[in-house]
C-alpha cells in the first residue's frame, strides 16, 4: 500500500489584517490595504479547441440539468442521466441535520438547547436554519468565484470590483505561488461524459497540460477542482465509512472530492483529445489538486491546496454498479436499486492508505 501526506505548503506573510464580519454574522480577517485584482500576464487569453465529445452535451444551469446525445445521432436526452456529485452521493449515508444535532454532547435533547459550545443558547430549529443559510451562501458565492476564477484564467477581466473583499483576493495569493509552472490551461469548465452504459456526467473546473510530458502520443493532464468552503474535512466521525462499493472508504468531504476528481479522470482518460491541431488517442491524468478559497481562510496566510487520492478500483466497482442498474431495467430509484443489490466484495485490491497531516481549520 502506498501512503500520502496532505500538507499546507508555507504560509504567505500578510502585514495589517483589519476585522470584518460577513453577512451572517462571522468573523475574518482582510489585508489592511486591499491589492488590485490580479490579471497575470502568465494566463493570456486562450481558444479551447473545439473537442467531438463538447457537442454530445448540453448544460442547463437552472436545475443543474445535463442532456445528451450518447451515440452522436443528434437525439439528446436527459434519461437516468445523473451527475458526479449526485452519483457519489448514493455511495454514503445521508446527512441528518436532526440526527447529528442530537450526537452533539453541547446539546440537550430534553431541554432542547445548546448549552455550550459556539451554539450555545440555540435550539435544535435555530441551529437547523443556521446550516441551511450557510449552505445557501455557500453554494451562491462559491458560483460566482468559480465564474471569476475562470475568467482570471482565461486572461479576461473578472466582473467584481477591484479592491472588493472576496474569494479572489484569496485566489491572488494561490496564484503568487506559481501553481501552473510548467502547466497551460486547456479545458475549463467543460463536462465531460462516461458512457451510454453507465450515464454518468460532469464538470471538472479546470484540466490542464503538462507540457514537458505531452510530447508523444499521450496528452498528460493535471486536473484542479475550486472549492469556496472554509475547510475541507478529512476526520470521520465514529469512523463511518461509505456504502456498497465505496465501504472500505472512510466518509468525509476530503474522501469524496477525490472520487469526484477520480470519476472526472476516467472520463478524460476516456477520450479522445485534441491540442495544438494534433491528435491524442491516449490522455493521462497524472495529478489532482484542490484548491480552498475563502477569506475565511485568509486567518491562515494561504489559501489551501490539497492533492487528492485516485481511487480506481472503487470507480470502477461504482460504475459497474450503475451499469448493471441500467441493465437491469428496473424501475426503482437508483437508491433503492443499490439497497437491494449493492452489496457485495466487488474490489480486488485495498484501496490506497490515507495519512493526513492536515492543517487545522
Amino acid at each position: 500500500m502506498s501512503s500520502m501526506s496532505v500538507s499546507m505548503v508555507e504560509p504567505f506573510v500578510i502585514e495589517d489584517y483589519y476585522e470584518c464580519e460577513d453577512t451572517i454574522g462571522r468573523k475574518y480577517h482582510l489585508p489592511d490595504t486591499q491589492p488590485r485584482v490580479p490579471l497575470p500576464e502568465r494566463f493570456p487569453a486562450f481558444d479551447e479547441e473545439d473537442q467531438d465529445h463538447y457537442r454530445q452535451i448540453v448544460f442547463q444551469e437552472e436545475g443543474h440539468i445535463y442532456s445528451v446525445d450518447w451515440d452522436g445521432t443528434g437525439e439528446f436526452t436527459t434519461d437516468r442521466v445523473v451527475g458526479t456529485t449526485s452519483f457519489i452521493e448514493y455511495f454514503f449515508e445521508k446527512f441528518d441535520t436532526n440526527k447529528t444535532i442530537r450526537s452533539s454532547k453541547d446539546y440537550d435533547e430534553e431541554k432542547d438547547v445548546y448549552t455550550k459550545g459556539k451554539y450555545e443558547g440555540k435550539s435544535m430549529s435555530e441551529v437547523s436554519v443556521m446550516w441551511k443559510q450557510l449552505g445557501l451562501e455557500a453554494r451562491t458565492t462559491g458560483t460566482f468565484t468559480h465564474g471569476e476564477v475562470e475568467r482570471i484564467i482565461r486572461g479576461q477581466r473578472p466582473v467584481v470590483e477591484e479592491g472588493d473583499p472576496d474569494q479572489l483576493l484569496v485566489f491572488q495569493h494561490f496564484l503568487s505561488l506559481d501553481p501552473f509552472k510548467g502547466e497551460v490551461p486547456f479545458s475549463l469548465e467543460k463536462a465531460l461524459l462516461t458512457d451510454s452504459s453507465s450515464r454518468v456526467v460532469g464538470t471538472p473546473d479546470g484540466l490542464f497540460v503538462i507540457t514537458e510530458l505531452s510530447q508523444g502520443d499521450t496528452l498528460y493532464l493535471h486536473l484542479w477542482d475550486w472549492k469556496c468552503s472554509k475547510g475541507v474535512g478529512t476526520f470521520a466521525f465514529g469512523d463511518k465509512r461509505g456504502l456498497y462499493a465505496c465501504e472500505r472508504l472512510t466518509a468525509t468531504q476530503f474522501v469524496k472530492y477525490c472520487l469526484q476528481g477520480s470519476i472526472y479522470a476516467h472520463m478524460a482518460e476516456r477520450l479522445t483529445w485534441k491540442w495544438k491541431g494534433k491528435v491524442y488517442k491516449h490522455c493521462k491524468v497524472v495529478k489532482m489538486t484542490l484548491g480552498v478559497f475563502h477569506p475565511g481562510n485568509l486567518k491562515l496566510t494561504k489559501p489551501i491546496m490539497m492533492p487528492l487520492v485516485r481511487f480506481e478500483n472503487e470507480v470502477k466497482d461504482m460504475l459497474a454498479l450503475r451499469t448493471a442498474y441500467l441493465q437491469s431495467g428496473s424501475t426503482d430509484s437508483f437508491g433503492d436499486w443499490l439497497e437491494a443489490h449493492g452489496s457485495g466484495d466487488t474490489m480486488e485490491d485495498e484501496p490506497d492508505e490515507l495519512v493526513f497531516d492536515s492543517p487545522s481549520l
